[in-house]
């Protein structure tokens, strides 16, 4: 804070850069001690120092981008937040009342709620239309503020929980999404989302199409080895790719303690060679300017 006062954001951003190089300096000796065979303690600097400014670059620009959001921007997000909200609200009401019924029997759909995960919403800031860009999201379940800010449709959830024919998957239970329109429905096995997602991401690389895509996996979800695979292929191809790890604390009745040793999942980013960014997914502002 005393450095908000002090400095402007490009100054402070340069002497904490600064400060993390002369951390890392080694003497002449000490840099060319050998860790292991393949790496000195000066590679081994190198590689930290490199990383460490990362995220201070990182931050710096993300605070930037925060900055140049929108009143247009930041009225959409807050809108498809309270949409979702209410959409979830009607949702639910319509399972608990049994009212949807098929065939005499109460519908089994009963959806899945995105309730406290409203301000994911603001990820797809930073997809552009499908049918200029081809930028495509993969959505989890829980993904209904990503559809209605990618799709804007409301009326399409209601009719994929109430079982209707017509959707794009001839109304499964809750599978909302629709991939002509960049939105690429989840699955139960929650990892097929992220795989078939670096395989369109792939194929743009071989069209020269500058497309990016999102994918979104619960805490719960990374235990997945399909999605290592996933991110790991991303990683080593380069892709345009933003993996995105929603972590609620729970994996249905799986507490994230009992699923990982780690207490923050972007640390996970280092083992692929890619960086990663812990925010808090309760500021819309901070979940736009991470993916900007």
């Amino acid at each position: 804070e005393a450095l908000r006062r002090k400095f402007s954001p490009a100054e402070s951003r340069e002497h904490l850069l600064e400060v993390a190089s002369k951390s890392l300096s080694l003497t002449k000796a000490e840099q060319d001690t050998r860790i292991h065979p393949a790496l000195t303690a000066l590679e081994a600097s190198g590689e930290a120092g490199r990383a460490l400014a990362l995220h201070i670059v990182g931050y710096f620009r993300r605070e930037e981008l925060r900055r140049t959001l929108t009143p247009a921007q930041r009225l959409r997000v807050y809108r498809t937040m309270r949409l979702s909200r209410e959409l979830d609200d009607l949702l639910k009401r319509q399972f608990v009342s049994k009212k949807l019924r098929w065939e005499g029997h109460p519908s089994p759909q009963k959806g899945f709620r995105a309730f406290g995960q409203e301000a994911a919403a603001a990820l797809a800031l930073a997809l552009r239309p499908y049918a200029d860009s081809g930028d495509v999201v993969a959505l989890l379940i829980r993904g209904l503020p990503l559809l209605l800010m990618v799709m804007d449709d409301p009326l399409h959830a209601v009719l994929v929980q109430a079982g209707k024919a017509g959707t794009p998957m001839e109304g499964r239970d809750f599978h909302i999404g629709d991939l002509s329109r960049g939105v690429l429905p989840p699955a139960a096995p929650l990892a097929i989302g992220t795989q078939t997602l670096i395989g369109l991401a792939a194929a743009a690389r071989l069209r020269k199409q500058d497309s990016l895509f999102l994918s979104v996996m619960g805490e719960g979800g990374t235990s997945l080895g399909e999605w290592h695979e996933a991110v790991n292929f991303a990683a080593v191809r380069k892709l345009s790719v933003i993996f995105v790890v929603e972590n609620n604390r729970w994996a249905l009745g799986t507490p994230s303690t009992e699923q990982s040793a780690v207490t923050r999942f972007a640390s996970k980013a280092a083992g692929y060679g890619i960086p990663g960014v812990t925010i808090d997914g309760n500021d819309a502002d901070e979940v736009a300017a991470a993916a900007l």
